[in-house]
């Protein structure tokens, strides 16, 4: 291909694997969106996102997504995966999916993971105004034996791009951002108090 190409998300869950193995950075989760990335989700979390975009859903669907998503959530579970990279803006800490003890339950989750080394994570505060990937969500992908692509995603679809010039705006978006993310540790550490305060928000 020469440029992007709208793509289903099935293709993009196999594009992630690929890059898994090869050691994609950000294994198929983007910088910055509306929600925690889907392999970094609790079931909690993930279930309350998939029920309120559904409507005359059964407990049998909810299930079935819940448990797709947390099968490809195992690929940062292994000592051969990928180590991942996470933008995550502030909004998404703050918005109580599923209610105020889910939150503190998804956030410590991502803090955890943190901590553990198999994710790098940044956090893109309110107060760092405007950044160069405020227009949506991002995916960059880095393989050992190909060239680097990337997936921006929408509601429904996503567009794989893999013309060089468009990866490396890509990048370029990417890595202003970072420039304006908080630090690693400090990012652990506003994570987990952010965490705290949903879990005094259930007293």
């Amino acid at each position: 291909m020469t440029g992007p190409a709208t793509y289903t998300h099935e293709y993009g869950r196999a594009t992630a694997r690929v890059g898994c193995r090869a050691g994609a950075r950000g294994c198929g989760d983007p910088a910055v969106g509306q929600l925690v990335p889907g392999l970094l989700q609790t079931p909690a979390y993930a279930r309350a996102v998939f029920q309120s975009a559904r409507t005359n859903f059964t407990q049998d669907d909810l299930d079935k997504a819940v448990a797709n998503r947390l099968a490809r959530a195992k690929l940062l579970q292994t000592l051969s995966g990928p180590i991942a990279w996470t933008l995550l803006d502030e909004s998404v800490l703050r918005r109580r999916v599923g209610g105020p003890l889910v939150m503190a339950e998804q956030l410590r989750t991502v803090a955890d993971m943190a901590e553990s080394g198999r994710l790098r994570l940044h956090v893109l505060t309110f107060d760092a105004g405007a950044h160069a990937l405020l227009k949506g969500m991002l995916y960059l992908l880095n393989f050992r034996n190909a060239a680097p692509i990337a997936y921006a995603e929408g509601l429904y679809t996503g567009n794989l791009i893999d013309d060089p010039a468009l990866v490396d705006a890509c990048h370029t978006d990417d890595a202003l951002a970072l420039g304006d993310a908080v630090p690693h540790r400090k990012s652990v550490a506003l994570v987990r108090a952010i965490a705290e305060e949903h879990e005094h928000a259930q007293c």
